[in-house]
């Protein structure tokens, strides 16, 4: 079975709400559009829903607050995006800045579909 591809306006219209969503974590709740039953695989593991990991973002930093994320680039792929970026964290008590490298699949009608979270291995081994 053939799916359709991802149009290159489409992938336009799913980095820049990404952008947007970023820059206002609750947004992504309304503000990007997601399949049903995506899940979101996150540095620390675990396969969740984007509800699920919006609210544990939110409970990592500082007094509940959303965190600023750095977008560092957006790299466009056949049916989706890489994006690094950067937050500071809270880890052992201490505000600690990591980088990510999120890994979206966009659907053909410009869902998000899958998303892929890890530490950035070359901030890793920049340490």
């Amino acid at each position: 079975m053939s799916t359709a591809p991802v149009t290159a306006e489409v992938l336009d219209a799913a980095v820049e709400s990404w952008k947007a969503a970023l820059a206002d974590i609750p947004s992504f709740l309304y503000r990007t559009t997601y399949s049903v039953t995506v899940r979101w695989h996150g540095s620390d593991g675990r396969w969740q829903s984007i509800p699920e990991a919006v609210q544990t973002v939110l409970r990592r930093h500082p007094e509940g607050t959303a965190p600023h994320y750095d977008v560092h680039d957006f790299v466009k792929t056949e049916n989706g995006f890489r994006c690094r970026c950067s937050t500071v964290v809270v880890h052992d008590g201490r505000p600690t800045r990591i980088r990510l490298l999120q890994h979206v699949t966009v659907t053909p009608d410009g869902r998000f579909s899958r998303i892929r979270e890890h530490l950035d291995s070359e901030a890793a081994h920049a340490a």
